[in-house]
């Protein structure tokens, strides 16, 4: 699929009012189902920048981008009309479709396909979850924790999405009174999922990070946890030398631990090390538990920011030097700084 710089420039529209965005479909594709998945599994709290999708795409790294729908994307609600039978439940419970504005629409290009972007308040947001309703869900309610793909994305069947309503830069339609009245007594009458804390290092698991990267994180989870226990016993050094070690093996462990707990005695990290088994029950993920009892805001900033740095690391590690692409890329990020220079004429030899 061919794009042009105008394909991407609704992009900077939509960027300008505050929506955020991930890569989806991760290059090569084999599942055709698999083109609207995003492209890493900590999306739901960790955007994109719109410009490092666009290269993403432009290196042929994913099939197109998606925006993250809810409190990421100041209140953004996608309502996803899948076919004639939503578009039924729609006019049955609202009146008539056709009355419903939104300057923000776009489509698969399938019969009867597509979706409208609508403002929600953000007295709400707590309030409302994504749901699907009508005949077999066929009208989903896309909000916080979903994401919806967006033009100028492959398409597995009509080849690319499109824009009905393209974003023109304009604060996005608010959500229609009745529309939301609805919402909101169907999301009351949802029973709320039994709140469990789950394993705070399981997700972040999940993207594989480079070893400075590693080093970077475990240096910022160790500073909160000094700052919060400027002395520990002997029992706790052992267990976040382990923690550590399990993470940047037992020489890194040992130098990043002589700088914020330094040992009891002389030669005290021989006999904890040589006690240490990787795999033996302490890992980063209970040193990330330990810094989130501390402080759970700057835990959770430490870990987005690895994933931010990690994310930077690999879209530039192996960046493609063709020129072309490279000015392309250039000329996008000078366009959302607000100045784009004009092409300057050749010279005649």
């Amino acid at each position: 699929m061919t794009l042009t710089d105008e394909d991407f420039d609704p992009l900077f529209n939509l960027a300008n009012i505050g929506i955020s965005f991930i890569p989806v479909g991760k290059m090569p594709i084999y599942n055709p189902k698999k083109m609207k998945a995003p492209f890493d599994s900590v999306w739901q709290d960790n955007p994109y920048r719109l410009e490092d999708c666009i290269l993403m795409i432009l290196r042929n790294e994913c099939t197109g981008l998606g925006i993250i729908n809810g409190k990421h994307s100041n209140g953004l609600l996608s309502l996803d009309v899948d076919g004639y039978e939503a578009y039924e439940f729609f006019e049955q419970n609202f009146g008539r479709f056709t009355e419903y504005y939104s300057n923000l629409v776009w489509t698969s290009g399938k019969e009867c396909r597509m979706q409208l972007g609508w403002h929600v308040p953000a007295e709400h947001w707590q309030s409302l979850k994504t749901v699907k309703v009508g005949p077999a869900g066929s009208l989903e309610f896309r909000f916080t924790g979903s994401q919806s793909v967006i033009a100028p994305s492959r398409h597995p069947q009509t080849g690319r999405y499109r824009w009905l309503i393209p974003p023109m830069g304009e604060p996005l339609e608010p959500i229609p009174s009745a529309v939301l009245a609805w919402w909101l007594e169907r999301c009351r009458s949802i029973p709320d999922k039994v709140s469990v804390q789950e394993d705070s290092g399981k997700t972040f698991q999940s993207i594989v990070l480079d070893d400075d990267v590693k080093i970077q994180r475990v240096r910022g989870l160790i500073s909160i946890y000094k700052k919060h226990h400027p002395r520990i016993s002997y029992d706790e050094w052992i267990l976040r030398s382990w923690e550590i070690a399990d993470e940047l093996g037992a020489a890194t462990a040992e130098s990043i631990m002589s700088e914020f707990y330094p040992p009891y005695k002389n030669g005290d990290y021989r006999p904890v090390f040589k006690s240490f088994k990787e795999g033996g029950g302490r890992s980063v993920r209970s040193l990330i538990w330990e810094a989130r009892i501390c402080d759970p805001i700057k835990t959770d900033e430490v870990l987005n920011a690895a994933i931010a740095a990690q994310r930077e690391t690999r879209l530039f590690k192996n960046i493609d030097e063709n020129s072309q692409l490279i000015d392309r890329f250039n000329r996008f990020r000078q366009k959302k700084a607000g100045a784009v220079p004009k092409p300057q004429p050749e010279l005649e030899q």
